[in-house]
């Protein structure tokens, strides 16, 4: 699985987040950090700038972005802020990099049209899920499930991309969960969700799991 891979839009995506949460120098010192670790990991992180890929589709970018250097961009956040402290900032840069990714995806997904905000938030958690995992799975490497029951989306990861190699105590894909709560912010016109990861593969799960509750908490 070490030769899993993202499109360059998606690792631009990550570090327009990460300099939005902690400036250019801090994804510089996390890409430093992320290198020291694991030797090549930097050099597959250091995407290029927005104006190069102005007028490219996902299809037709070469997928740079691999999964073991995104992996390590976690692990070097820790390594950089502390375990606790670090695990927080990833939630926070997943929160940021929703606003680029609807501004990057969101017409390919179908998300910006009217018929979709009229939609009643069921059906847009739905409709977004099944949008997300066809993005996923047609120009990624991950392959996701989606499961609804009792009130909850759980959303399955194999393959997952921010936790390969890594062996922790508890789950790890605070970016993920960041992502999740922001998306539900946006779908919802200012709710708050539950979301927690409760099955992690860096802890030695079959795969990731996030835990979504379908009703805000306020």
């Amino acid at each position: 699985m070490t030769d899993l891979s993202y499109p360059q839009r998606m690792g631009q995506i990550l570090r327009q987040a990460t300099e939005e949460v902690l400036g250019e120098e801090g994804w510089s010192s996390v890409l430093g950090m992320a290198d020291a670790s694991a030797g090549d990991g930097a050099d597959y992180l250091n995407t290029p700038s927005s104006a190069s890929l102005a007028g490219r589709s996902v299809a037709e970018e070469a997928k740079v972005i691999y999964v073991p250097a995104a992996s390590r961009y976690l692990e070097g956040l820790e390594r950089l802020y502390g375990s606790q402290p670090g695990r927080g900032i990833a939630r926070r840069i997943g929160r940021a990099c929703f606003p680029y990714g609807l501004r990057e995806f969101g017409d390919t997904l179908g998300l910006t049209g009217t018929s979709f905000r009229l939609l009643p938030l069921p059906a847009k958690l739905k409709t977004f899920a099944g949008a997300l995992t066809g993005l996923l799975h047609a120009h990624t490497d991950q392959r996701v499930t989606v499961e609804e029951g009792d009130g909850k989306l759980l959303w399955h990861v194999e393959r997952c991309t921010l936790c390969l190699k890594r062996h922790t105590s508890e789950p790890t894909c605070d970016l993920a969960v960041g992502l999740a709560e922001e998306a539900l912010y946006w779908l919802s016109s200012g709710k708050i969700f539950q979301v927690e990861e409760i099955a992690c593969i860096a802890r030695g799960d079959l795969r990731c799991t996030l835990r979504i509750d379908e009703a805000p908490i306020s």
